[in-house]
């Protein structure tokens, strides 16, 4: 039975790398979702509301794709938010849609002051040479 897995946790915590490795483990297919967004709508997602709007037709361009796999018994990883309630239902609905298991992995965040630095760092919000030595 293929497996879907699924991160959450804070901003900067840690999830896409996580979800990288785990991909790698289990020999799954990762989609991840800010990558995906950023080829389809280049330049579009400036504000929370286009957010919402294209990752909701990515998902609803994925879905069926994703659940054709899981029934063919390939395991697959989503780099995705999983933060919400309503994200977490979309998870539970492709799983039970393909029949397969799942797995939520939990990233815990750390303090505050490494995921300001690591959001800072990620976005590009440091000057030159500036943020060098963290690891994001």
């Amino acid at each position: 039975m293929a497996t879907l897995y699924f991160v959450c946790g804070k901003m900067a915590a840690g999830k896409s790398t996580h979800a990288k490795a785990l991909a790698v483990q289990k020999h799954a297919l990762l989609f991840v979702q800010d990558e995906l967004l950023e080829m389809l709508y280049p330049g579009e997602i400036r504000v929370l509301a286009d957010f919402e709007r294209c990752s909701t037709r990515l998902r609803a361009t994925l879905a069926p794709q994703i659940e054709a796999l899981l029934r063919r018994g390939l395991d697959v990883v989503l780099d995705s938010p999983a933060k919400t309630l309503k994200q977490r239902a979309w998870f539970r609905e492709l799983f039970e849609a393909a029949r397969a298991a799942h797995e939520l992995h939990w990233i815990d965040a750390l303090c505050k002051h490494v995921l300001t630095q690591r959001f800072l760092l990620r976005s590009g919000c440091f000057g030159e040479g500036l943020g060098r030595g963290l690891h994001a």
